[in-house]
């Protein structure tokens, strides 16, 4: 009996320490999108923009109310959400040709992590890796791949989509205007 009562202390202890403990996690995703840098980077820097092509929109959550802050791109802007699935802000701290790096909070700042946006020149177009990271307990941390990494998925099929359809529309557009 006392060796069952230590077992069981002692897995209680485990679960404990797993749930408290942070522990870094990381989730990415990339896609290869047909086009320059350049016309990307107007999409990824404007939270407003975003509206386009995440998976984080109107259209998916419709109840949502979005508000903006601060300058309309760039370091600075913020884009605050309200829902009843939950309430967040974000905050963009980097931006340049190269990509944009933001703050995340959600639950009035309770749970925050931090992610960014990048370019990379690759043959045939531009490589985009959007990542999200930061501290999660060892208990939650195996979940979040599962959780976040499809709406990376879906956000960044959409900004292929939205960016490819814009390119070959002007690239129609250049050809009846010869």
């Amino acid at each position: 009996m006392k060796k069952i009562l230590i077992g069981i202390g002692a897995l209680a202890l485990l679960l404990i320490i797993a749930f408290f403990v942070p522990s870094k996690f990381r989730v990415e995703r990339s896609i290869v999108i047909q086009s320059e840098a350049t016309k990307i980077y107007p999409l990824v820097n404007n939270f407003q923009r975003w509206q386009e092509w995440t998976a984080w929109n109107k259209e998916t959550y419709p109840n949502m109310e979005f508000t903006y802050d601060g300058p309309a791109e760039g370091v600075g802007s913020v884009s605050i959400w309200k829902d009843k699935s939950g309430d967040g802000k974000m905050t963009m701290t980097a931006s340049d040709a190269t990509g944009i790096q933001y703050d995340l909070e959600f639950q009035n700042g309770s749970m925050k992590s931090k992610g960014g946006i990048s370019f990379s020149e690759v043959e045939g177009g531009t490589r985009v890796t959007w990542r999200s990271f930061g501290e999660a307990s060892l208990l939650f941390k195996p979940l979040l791949d599962g959780m976040i990494g499809p709406d990376l998925e879906k956000g960044l099929n959409k900004l292929k989509t939205v960016i490819e359809s814009a390119s070959s529309e002007s690239t129609v557009a250049d050809s009846t205007a010869s």
